[in-house]
This record gives structure tokens, sequence and C-alpha cells, in this order.
């Protein structure tokens, strides 16, 4: 028998139906709702190398700067990523998915 704890996340689960980046926002809308007045939103891991993780991760990242506008970002990365990173928000070229610190693990 579920426990409190495992109804209410079952009542409030958001099924996603492809963590592949770039699929687009329709999967994700739901959680316009949930990031409603939201100004912070903490993203980790359970692993590190956990490739369903940083893909779970670029895609959430992707929605909160397109779809909800956030602007500023912070990642747990090597000085190299970075410095990628912040390149390419300051206006500078496309990263390729093997640069992003982690976040195309997997693939």
């Amino acid at each position: 028998m579920p426990d409190d704890v495992t109804e209410w996340l079952a009542a409030r689960a958001v099924p996603l139906a492809s963590l592949d980046p770039g699929a687009g926002p329709a999967g994700l809308r739901p959680l316009k709702a949930v990031f409603q007045g939201v100004r912070l939103v903490g993203l980790g891991e359970a692993t590190h190398g956990s490739a369903e993780f940083f893909l779970l991760r670029w895609r959430l990242t992707e929605f909160l700067i397109k779809e909800l506008g956030f602007t500023t970002l912070a990642i747990e990365a090597s000085a190299a990523a970075a410095r990628a990173v912040d390149a390419y928000t300051a206006g500078g070229q496309a990263i390729p998915a093997r640069r992003w610190p982690g976040w195309a693990s997997g693939r």
C-alpha cells in the first residue's frame, strides 16, 4: 500500500514524452503552473554521470530560459565548460553538446 509521500508524488507527477534536448516545450508546459511566481530553481541529481539526470536537467534548463524567461544560470562545471557556457550566454557561438558540463552524458 502506498504511503502518503508516494500518493502525493503520484498525484503531482508530470510525465515527460522525451528527454531529448530540443524536443520542444510542449511536454513541459504543465510545469508552468508549478513554476508560477518562482524566481529561483535548483536542479540537482542523485548521481553524477547518469545520462537521464543530465538530459532532464538540460530539458528543464532550456524550458526555464526559453519559456519562462529565466536569465541567470549557475551550474557545477569545470572551468573550461563554464567559460564555454559564459561565452555562449554573452552572445557567442553555440556550444557543442560535448562541451556542456556533463549534460550530454551518454550521448
